[in-house]
């Protein structure tokens, strides 16, 4: 959320976000939506991320919205545990399409690391999931991209 980000000096951007860095024409995106085989997760993120879902969220007390993301939470990391691990295999037909004439597509979140060329061109990089450590890619111009990982997050989301 907004919130969890601004302590962090960063910002919310939809999703894809298309960006050059020095020479290298990239697309950053969160890995879910190229998990296309978990149908109920891609349902469920269509739905909160519905306008009037996030308009009503934001009119509700903090407390009650905090609650029901709680409990919610709580479900789908259960439902998480019973998925077949092919749930969480990158679909790369996807990954090609969203790379789409640039040279990297950055993502993370799909529960498993890659590095891979794609079809048709361009690299998928998946980053391991931001939860279990606090990791994040640094772009510096001169060293290329570096993984870091947020101090003191003690595998914890910031």
């Amino acid at each position: 959320t907004l919130d969890d980000t601004r302590h962090l000096g960063a910002s919310l951007h939809d999703e894809p976000l298309r960006w050059n860095l020095g020479p290298m024409s990239c697309v950053f995106i969160h890995g879910d939506l190229l998990l296309t085989a978990d149908t109920s997760y891609l349902a469920f993120r269509r739905v909160i991320r519905n306008p009037l879902i996030t308009t009503l969220s934001r009119w509700l007390p903090r407390w009650f919205v905090d609650a029901v993301v709680g409990r919610v939470r709580g479900r789908l990391d259960q439902g998480k545990a019973l998925k077949p691990l092919e749930r969480f295999d990158v679909d790369l037909s996807e990954s090609a399409r969203q790379l789409s004439q640039s040279d990297l597509l950055m993502c993370g979140h799909t529960h498993k690391p890659l590095e891979t060329p794609l079809p048709g061109g361009g690299v998928l990089r998946v980053l391991p999931a931001f939860g279990t450590a606090g990791e994040y890619m640094l772009w510096d111009p001169e060293r290329g991209w570096a993984a870091k990982k947020v101090s003191g997050s003690a595998g914890k989301h910031p």
